[in-house]
């Protein structure tokens, strides 16, 4: 492990990885990353400075193909390159796969400038969700143990929809975080699911300041933008907002989804029409997706989460949040707001700076406008905000308005996930 508290990579961070890539295809791959700093912005009431891409973990643990482990340190290495501070996991991915696999890449990275995200509550496919006191507390310890960690960033509650009565996660999961929080075996809490609901329950029955992030998937897309209509509401509750599935877990993909996704058959089949319509322009629909969700939500989303399973890929996501992310000057894609909060540099996460949110966390409503304006500690009060650049070509601006046509019939459509009857 080096300290190199606060820079991007030392020199000896750069040397490890070299000694772990003797893939010449690899090795170009970093190449390319080099110049390529992603933004990063304030995580809510957090203290936590996160890059705008994060990377989702699921596909090295079991999701689309299953990776080997060179190439889930090799993903994870070009991530951290290009400016990615922030790795989403969970035990339920593989069954403890992708933490072990994400623990063996970041081993030769610094641990202060890495924010690890790992979840609570599911644990296996088809196993029942657990959400317990005494079942937190042996699965941060199991979740460290494979990540080789001595304390985790963010910890979700994951999917709570699954949890037969939703006044558990208030009256014991909660609590049972806080106290780790006090402990230092955690830095943050958050929340996670598919219905929207979920988040107004949780939110609305505990004090400011209990959960620090929400995580919410699959509302900010193409066909679905529902999750944009909750933003101020989030925000006047002082959390960091970070959505994932811009793909919709591959609705958007040229070749279309996986044949066990969920979404209706209207869905699917204007889904179809949307990949067809993309085609004939010689254009990408998942980098049209991803230009959009970034666009419509604006500053509103401090992090856009991505499942990455090569470098290829890291490089192919980078190159598209780059792409919205240029300033340029009194240009702003629509619906984005011009105050956005990015900043080009990057910044040391170490624990101590979470003192400093924790005891911030009680003035939440004071400090709202703060939130609003993108200054998310005095460090930032004299930089110029990054804003959106407009990142589409006309014909990309065209060929959206005809998939917004299409999509139309099907716009919000979702799909059921979890209980009904557990918000009592």
């Amino acid at each position: 492990m080096c300290n190199s508290k606060g820079r991007r990579l030392s020199e000896c961070c750069l040397r490890s990885l070299g000694e772990t890539s003797g893939c010449i295809a690899y090795q170009q791959h970093i190449k390319a990353l080099t110049a390529m700093p992603v933004p990063t912005v304030p995580l809510g009431q957090t203290g936590m400075q996160v890059s705008i891409l994060g990377m989702g973990c699921s596909p090295i643990g079991h999701s689309y193909g299953v990776a080997n482990e060179q190439t889930a340190i090799h993903t994870v290495h070009a991530a951290y390159k290009a400016g990615i501070n922030i790795f989403d996991v969970s035990p339920y991915y593989g069954s403890g796969r992708a933490e072990k696999l994400l623990g063996a890449a970041i081993k030769t990275l610094p641990r202060e400038d890495i924010i690890i995200c790992t979840k609570i509550g599911k644990y296996a496919p088809g196993e029942e969700p657990n959400y317990s006191a005494k079942q937190v507390q042996a699965s941060i310890h199991d979740s460290m143990q494979r990540l080789g960690v001595d304390y985790i960033d963010i910890l979700h509650c994951h999917d709570i929809e699954f949890c037969p009565d939703m006044r558990q996660i208030i009256n014991e999961t909660l609590p049972c975080l806080l106290e780790l929080k006090k402990q230092g075996k955690i830095r943050a809490i958050g929340i996670t699911g598919y219905p929207l609901d979920i988040f107004s329950y949780i939110l609305d029955r505990v004090p400011l300041g209990t959960v620090d992030v929400v995580l919410s998937y699959c509302h900010n897309s193409l066909h679905d933008t529902s999750m944009l209509q909750l933003l101020p509401y989030l925000q006047s509750k002082g959390v960091g907002v970070i959505s994932a599935a811009p793909l919709c877990m591959g609705l958007w993909r040229p070749q279309g989804p996986e044949s066990w996704h969920p979404a209706p058959a209207g869905l699917k089949q204007a889904a179809k029409q949307c990949a067809d319509i993309a085609a004939q322009h010689n254009l990408s629909l998942p980098r049209l997706a991803i230009k959009a969700a970034i666009a419509q939500a604006g500053d509103g989303v401090q992090v856009h989460l991505m499942g990455m399973a090569s470098p290829t890929e890291v490089e192919q996501n980078v190159d598209v949040i780059l792409e919205m992310t240029r300033a340029t000057p009194g240009t702003a894609c629509g619906g984005v707001a011009t105050g956005s909060n990015l900043t080009p540099e990057s910044h040391s996460n170490a624990p101590a700076a979470a003192s400093t949110a924790e005891a911030d966390s009680n003035g939440a409503t004071e400090q709202q406008g703060t939130v609003a304006a993108g200054l998310g500690d005095n460090k930032h009060k004299n930089r110029k905000p990054l804003k959106l650049a407009n990142g589409f070509s006309d014909e990309e601006h065209q060929v959206l308005e005809q998939l917004r046509e299409v999509l139309q019939p099907v716009k919000d459509v979702t799909w059921p996930v979890g209980l009904t009857n557990n918000r009592q």
